[in-house]
């Protein structure tokens, strides 16, 4: 244990037998001179024990791992850390410099964050920054500082490599977005670069935003027209252009529409599955084909804007009232009416009359009644909309309704969170819009502070996943023609 503050878990020799390694429990490897029997130098970096350490075959690196599940790469002479590498359960691995430049398999950058003080970032607004394999693979070969600083001029083929490598492991969206961030890193570096704007629009015309596609797809047919291209080539540009130009136009005519339309209650043309009349509205067979199907107006229901479709799930809930009004900002920002205003308007309407009764009773009924009107109310002003947020044709809106819920003994607050999940299809005859609806229920002391409640939820809600929610029911609508 000599120069050590814990036990010594391993030990290496050198390949000219001159010199030892040892491992600590301390978190520490130490480089001894066997003739001597001196501590020459001590690496330090390791968070956790030191399990295993070795020379490298030419004597000149030291490599260790640790139970901070690092492994890491000395340089003898100076004692300083080359790099270290990270292999994670998934098969994923990362190898970073202690600046922070790293390497990583297509997926491994998933693992990894960056730390400024107490905040902490996804390392995909650092791609450019950090995402430096050459500099790594530099530092691997054991150039020196000054060769390490001319890396700095950033190669854009890097981006560009990485892109293509990551859309050959890409299963969902997300992969996707992270492919187009890696060409839009390319794309700026080397402005000139063709093969980066056509596949850029492919990748967007993917995640359906139709208007980033058009965009690359104009470049990359104006950059063949210049360069007198084949005139197939040009064809096929000219193809892809149309084709976004008329995708983004529908998807902006529909989300015009979620502003400003009306709708109705349709019943199915003859021939087709009849649709389901209930009190809450008219609802189509699940084994329709939707897109064929041809819809007759029935009669219009004012302030409300979509023709329902159908429903998978047949209940209640907030779904099954939710005529969505929509109101859109100067800077195109879309915004939702508080679903308290469907769902619980009849109630609101009462404010007066239970009131009165609360004053006339006296007991805890028509107080809790009268409250609970008190705290919708409080919610609808506070927080009149929702905004839409908007991922391509998809779209998300969040809610959370509070009632006091009357008890005898233990009155509580009943908070539901709703998320409901969007998604245009104008790929179908006629458009139509599915929103799905997501639901989780929590509670509150009823003795709380309504204020503290309220925003306590409101906080929670930006934060819940989709998997905290259980699925609830599904609707789709369509817009009017003009």
């Amino acid at each position: 244990q000599l120069g050590h503050t814990d036990d010594v878990n391993s030990v290496a020799f050198s390949p000219d037998g001159r010199y030892a390694l040892s491992g600590s429990w301390d978190n520490t490897v130490k480089l001894w001179d066997i003739q001597t029997g001196r501590d020459i130098r001590t690496f330090k970096g390791h968070t956790d024990k030191v399990n295993s350490v070795d020379f490298s075959p030419d004597g000149r690196y030291v490599l260790s791992g640790s139970d901070d599940v690092t492994v890491r790469l000395w340089d003898i002479k100076t004692g300083k850390e080359i790099v270290q590498s990270i292999g994670f359960k998934d098969g994923e691995w990362v190898v970073i410099t202690p600046e922070g430049y790293y390497n990583a398999s297509p997926n491994g950058d998933k693992h990894l964050n960056v730390r400024i003080g107490n905040n902490v970032y996804s390392i995909e607004n650092y791609l450019e920054a950090f995402y430096r394999p050459d500099i790594v693979r530099l530092a691997l070969a054991g150039k020196s500082e000054a060769k390490l600083f001319e890396a700095k001029d950033i190669d854009p083929q890097i981006y560009f490599d990485r892109a293509i490598e990551k859309l050959n492991v890409a299963t969902k969206r997300e992969d996707l977005k992270e492919v187009a961030k890696y060409f839009e890193i390319a794309k700026e570096l080397s402005p000139e670069w063709l093969d980066v704007y056509y596949n850029l629009g492919l990748i967007y015309d993917k995640l359906d935003y139709y208007d980033k596609a058009y965009e690359n797809y104009t470049k990359y047919f104006d950059f063949l027209k210049n360069r007198n291209a084949p005139l197939e080539e040009q064809t096929k540009a000219a193809d892809l252009l149309v084709k976004a130009s008329v995708n983004n136009g529908k998807l902006n005519e529909i989300k015009e529409k979620m502003v400003k339309g009306v709708w109705f209650y349709p019943s199915l043309a003859p021939g087709l599955k009849p649709c389901t009349v209930s009190s809450f509205g008219r609802f189509c067979g699940d084994k329709v084909d939707l897109s064929n199907v041809s819809f007759i107006l029935d009669k219009e229901i004012p302030q409300q804007r979509f023709y329902i479709i159908r429903s998978k799930v047949y209940n209640f809930g907030p779904i099954s009232y939710f005529y969505p009004k929509f109101n859109v900002q100067s800077n195109g920002k879309v915004w939702n009416r508080n679903i308290i205003e469907y769902e619980y308007g009849y109630m609101l309407e009462k404010e007066k009359a239970m009131k009165e009764a609360y004053l006339k009773y006296k007991d805890k009924a028509t107080e809790n009644a009268y409250l609970t009107i008190l705290a919708l109310k409080e919610s609808l002003n506070k927080f009149p909309w929702f905004e839409v947020v908007w991922d391509g044709r998809f779209f998300e809106i969040r809610h959370v309704i509070i009632i006091l819920l009357p008890s005898s003994d233990f009155p509580y607050y009943a908070i539901d969170f709703y998320l409901f999940k969007g998604e245009i299809r104008i790929d179908a005859k006629p458009n139509f819009i599915i929103i799905r609806e997501y639901r989780k229920s929590d509670r509150a002391p009823g003795d709380e502070n309504f204020d503290k409640v309220l925003n306590n939820s409101f906080n929670k809600l930006k934060k819940l996943n989709i998997d905290d929610f259980k699925f609830s029911k599904e609707l789709r609508f369509i817009y009017k023609e003009d």
